[in-house]
């Protein structure tokens, strides 16, 4: 179950994957996504199937707060994203996660005591939809087969590709050297028995925003970030 899962146990169980990054793979894709995928992964470089992330930001709850988190993403299995959260001097720590084919939020207050206890179809589509969208972490996700590409502006892409049992769309946003500006995905589910859909949108930045300088109820940056490639190396790069 997604709950009983640690971030340790989802790193330190990733797999090897016996592959390389070959840009000659992907002559044939759009520009802006091959300059994406060639800034983001160098030539020869083993593919890696996941991710840890450390990250700090502010979350919007009424009011921005300051939260401090830790993250894992696998490819082959999702994501488990824990935070610690302070509110009027209050101590909120919690987690949301997709694995497996599961989804959940659980957060409590002092860290015993449940606020929210999510689960079910809706959260676990919500949740897939944020694995996929956070593939810009994990770059090596997008040079899976059957991950179709399409041009929509010089520094314009989108990518199609099926993963976590859903079908995902990601619009990217580069610049000329291929580094991400933005990236946004829609996510659909049904909500009362009635078909919905929502904006996960990423935007970054050089520094960070102040307060209140974006409409996304998130705005983080990443601390640092280690990928386990194919040799199960761990190594220390930056966004």
């Amino acid at each position: 179950m997604a709950e009983e899962a640690s971030l340790d146990d989802l790193w330190n169980s990733a797999p090897a994957w016996e592959r390389t990054f070959d840009p000659a793979q992907f002559e044939r894709i759009p520009e802006a996504a091959r300059r994406y995928l060639e800034h983001t992964i160098a030539a020869g470089t083993p593919l890696a199937m996941a991710v840890r992330l450390k990250m700090h930001g502010e979350i919007k709850l009424k009011g921005w707060l300051p939260f401090t988190a830790e993250q894992v993403i696998r490819i082959d299995r999702g994501m488990i994203w824990r935070a610690a959260v302070r509110m009027y001097g209050i101590s909120i720590r919690g987690s949301d996660s997709w694995l497996d084919g599961h989804g959940s939020m659980r957060w409590r207050l002092f860290g015993v005591f449940p606020i929210i206890n999510a689960s079910g179809p809706d959260i676990t589509r919500s949740a897939a939809g944020r694995v996929n969208v956070e593939s810009i972490w994990l770059p090596s996700a997008l040079c899976n087969e059957g991950t179709e590409w399409t041009a929509l502006g010089k520094s314009h892409s989108q990518t199609r590709f099926t993963a976590h049992g859903e079908t995902a769309e990601i619009d990217y946003v580069t610049d000329e050297a291929g580094r991400l500006q933005s990236s946004i995905c829609l996510v659909g589910a049904i909500l009362e028995g009635r078909g919905s859909s929502w904006r996960i949108s990423v935007d970054l930045w050089r520094k960070k925003p102040r307060s209140g300088a974006t409409q996304s109820p998130l705005a983080c940056v990443p601390d640092g970030i280690l990928a386990a490639n194919a040799s199960s190396r761990k190594e220390n790069f930056s966004v």
